[in-house]
């Protein structure tokens, strides 16, 4: 059975198509800058972020332009979902606390974007240099974004922050993990009420022992677990990134779904098994062979000692059993007295 189901969900796991996951990327567009490998300086700058906001860099760019400030353009992606709730400004301060935490400078502006509601995105004013932060979702993960110019410059960059807001690629509603102990919690629920109602009805119904309808049930336990983690693998595929949130992959969820129902199933085997050893029958002595024989032959003929009859009587046999062949003997007369 196990070597059955593994081949099935194995097959399954094939035909069925895997949730990708695509990171979000920069689309293309006039006023985006070009990519190219950053400048020490950008890239230490780039790497601080990904540091304080515990993700890691997906992309970066910069102005071409050397100065003594480079507008410098960084996508951190972080392994966890969207925060929601609570608006723009909350999704904000939930991902760039840290760096929050270590600016002075004020948030202004959070809002959603206009095309997408997985994008929000504000501005963090540090005196002369402005911080366009954003945070868009890909479904698993989510990407933070930081786009650092000049404030003395804003309008000039104006285009360009719109253009990287407006073009990424990849955005996708966030993600939830699928409760695993939920899900295992309802398949208890659901083989125990099954199996429950199949052996009570059954028991109901039949002619048959409770305890054989018992084994019945166990059997049919067993065979509906295999065809349950069969279904329970076909339908959590699609949710594959769903359940990687958890720790988990769709076949081992199928395996552990069957292995509640295996064992239910066992538990009613083994109740069926102590049910029949109760229902067996205790006899004190066999109902054929010579012992048989024997001991119907003692009834019949009865004992032979001799008993006193309530009026005098002796008798022989016992007055209980063989009552037919009981005989009367009288009693002895007492001598006459001599004269």
């Amino acid at each position: 059975m196990r070597t059955f189901l593994s081949g099935v969900l194995g097959l399954a796991g094939a035909l069925l198509p895997a949730a990708a996951h695509a990171a979000i990327t920069l689309g293309d567009s006039p006023n985006a800058w070009p990519s190219a490998p950053p400048a020490s300086e950008v890239r230490a700058q780039a790497d601080t972020w990904a540091k304080q906001l515990g993700g890691r860099i997906v992309e970066v760019r910069a102005s071409p332009h050397r100065d003594d400030f480079t507008e410098t353009l960084v996508l951190v992606e972080r392994d966890e979902p969207m925060p929601e709730g609570g608006g723009p400004e909350s999704v904000l301060r939930t991902v760039f606390a840290p760096l929050l935490e270590a600016s002075k400078g004020t948030l202004v502006g959070p809002t959603t974007a206009e095309d997408s509601p997985w994008v929000v995105r504000g501005t963090l004013e540090e005196g002369p240099r402005m911080l366009h932060l954003g945070v868009a979702s890909d479904g698993p993960r989510h990407v933070a974004i930081v786009f650092a110019v000049l404030a003395a410059e804003q309008s000039l960059y104006r285009d360009r922050v719109e253009a990287a807001f407006e073009t990424l690629q990849g955005v996708a509603p966030p993600l939830r993990p699928i409760g695993r102990t939920r899900l295992l919690a309802l398949a208890a629920i659901g083989f125990a009420a099954g199996l429950g109602a199949g052996w009570s009805l059954g028991a109901r119904r039949s002619q048959a022992s409770a305890a054989r309808v018992g084994g019945f049930v166990a059997l049919a336990g067993v065979v509906s677990a295999a065809l349950i983690g069969i279904i329970a693998a076909l339908w959590l595929a699609p949710y594959q990134a769903n359940l990687a949130l958890e720790g988990t992959t769709p076949r081992a969820m199928a395996w552990a779904i069957a292995g509640v129902g295996l064992c239910g199933a066992a538990i009613v085997g083994l109740a069926a098994a102590i049910w029949s050893r109760a229902e067996r029958p205790v006899q004190s002595a066999p109902t054929a062979g010579v012992f048989a024989e024997r001991r119907a032959q003692a009834r019949t003929t009865g004992s032979f000692a001799p008993r006193r009859h309530p009026d005098g009587a002796s008798t022989l046999g016992d007055p209980g059993e063989g009552a037919d062949l009981v005989q009367r003997i009288p009693a002895p007369q007492p001598p006459s007295p001599r004269r």
